[in-house]
């Protein structure tokens, strides 16, 4: 059997991994690993708030958490925003994209970025990706290795959710991809 990576980005990607959790529940009987089903998952969200996966709604089912953890998680902030824009000429990797540090003002002084969502801003949750790059591929790489070691195969497919009306999953869907070109 296949090996399957399910990666939610942002807000919609991670209600995407909760209803995907739910079907599984259900379709085994209460079982979120089921034999044979090679399967993991690496939510990726700005907002804290989403992250603590505290909807029963969402993430529950017949009164069980399909909730993740740790492993399954990985917060990016928007830690020290200030001195990413306003010092893009360090970080080159930034510089192409990010514009004038004028335009940034009122995001960085923004209280709900602050708190760390991306509030449907494209531009923020690339930078907010861009700043956990290393993080993803650290957690991404370690999930490849452990399914790859399962006796049925070493095949692997990638499956990328994410909402893309703006935000943390719209900005980081094509940096996430550029991330996995390596590892397939």
């Amino acid at each position: 059997m296949d090996n399957h990576i399910i990666i939610g980005l942002g807000g919609t990607g991670g209600r995407v991994l909760a209803a995907y959790r739910k079907l599984i529940f259900e379709k085994f009987n209460g079982n979120l690993e089921p034999e044979g089903l090679y399967i993991d998952y690496l939510y990726v969200d700005s907002s804290e708030s989403d992250l603590k996966m505290d909807d029963v709604k969402q993430w529950e089912v017949m009164g069980t958490s399909v909730k993740f953890d740790r492993r399954s998680v990985l917060p990016i902030q928007a830690a020290d925003l200030g001195t990413y824009v306003n010092n893009r000429n360090r970080y080159k990797y930034l510089s192409p994209w990010l514009g004038s540090s004028e335009k940034w003002t009122n995001i960085i002084n923004d209280p709900k970025i602050s708190s760390g969502a991306a509030g449907q801003k494209r531009r923020l949750g690339r930078l907010l990706f861009a700043n956990s790059a290393n993080t993803f591929n650290t957690k991404i790489s370690g999930k490849v290795a452990q399914l790859t070691q399962n006796p049925d195969g070493r095949s692997l497919t990638f499956h990328v959710v994410a909402g893309l009306a703006g935000g943390t999953g719209s900005g980081s869907v094509v940096a996430a991809g550029f991330s996995l070109q390596p590892i397939m």
